[in-house]
C-alpha cells in the first residue's frame, strides 16, 4: 500500500494488541457511497519508510465528502470546511482558512468521500510556492488547498495546522509538518 509521497505504510493494531476497529474504507481510497460517518476520527499506528529508515508515528484521520464545486485534491492539499460540512480546497470561494478540517492522504474527487489527516507526521504537505518555511515556523492554510507559515513566535490570527519539522522543499513546493487540528 502506499502512502504519503511514495512512502511505503502499514496499519497495526495498538501496542497492547488490542484490535482496532474494523473501518469499511482504507485509508488511501476514495468511495462515491459514504461509507463511515462523516467526522468519524481514526487514530492509527503508520510504518513508513523515510530517507531509508523505517520510523512508526501515531496519526488521526476524519472521514468527510469533498464538495462537488471544490477542485480535485491530491496528496497534501489542506481542506477546509464549508456550510454543507463537506470540504473544499477553495477557502476564498466556499470557506475560510479559519475552518480547516485536515491534510488529504490521497487523491480524492468532487463529491467523493475519504479520510483527511488531522494529527501526525505528514512528510509533504503542499505549499504555495514561496520557498520561505523554515524549521519551527507554525504552517497556515493559503488558497486553493495549499500552505504557508509564519515565523515562530510571531502573533497569529489563523487557524494553525501544525508546526514545520524541516524547511520546505523549493522544487517540489512541499514541507514536512507535525499537523495538530485536533481540538
Amino acid at each position: 500500500m502506499k502512502y504519503f509521497n511514495n512512502n511505503t505504510m502499514s496499519v497495526s493494531t495498538r501496542a497492547d494488541n488490542i484490535p482496532q476497529k474494523a473501518w469499511r474504507t482504507n485509508l488511501n481510497s476514495e468511495t462515491l457511497e459514504m461509507k463511515e460517518r462523516p467526522h468519524d476520527l481514526r487514530f492509527e499506528n503508520v510504518n513508513m519508510i523515510l530517507s531509508g529508515q523505517r520510523i512508526t508515528t501515531s496519526c488521526a484521520f476524519k472521514y468527510a465528502k469533498l464538495h462537488a464545486n471544490s477542485l480535485p485534491v491530491t496528496d497534501g492539499m489542506i481542506v477546509c470546511l464549508v456550510p454543507t460540512d463537506e470540504v473544499t480546497t477553495e477557502f476564498t470561494a466556499h470557506g475560510t482558512p479559519n475552518l480547516i478540517f485536515g491534510v488529504a492522504i490521497g487523491t480524492v474527487r468532487p463529491g467523493y468521500y475519504a479520510w483527511f489527516q488531522v494529527m501526525g507526521f505528514h512528510p509533504a504537505v503542499k505549499t504555495n510556492g514561496d520557498d520561505d518555511i523554515s524549521i519551527g515556523d507554525i504552517i497556515i492554510a493559503a488558497d486553493h488547498g495549499v500552505c504557508n507559515s509564519i515565523s515562530s513566535g510571531t502573533n497569529i490570527n489563523y487557524k494553525p495546522i501544525g508546526v514545520a519539522i524541516d524547511s520546505d522543499n523549493d522544487i517540489a513546493n512541499t514541507v514536512p509538518v507535525n499537523i495538530q487540528l485536533l481540538n
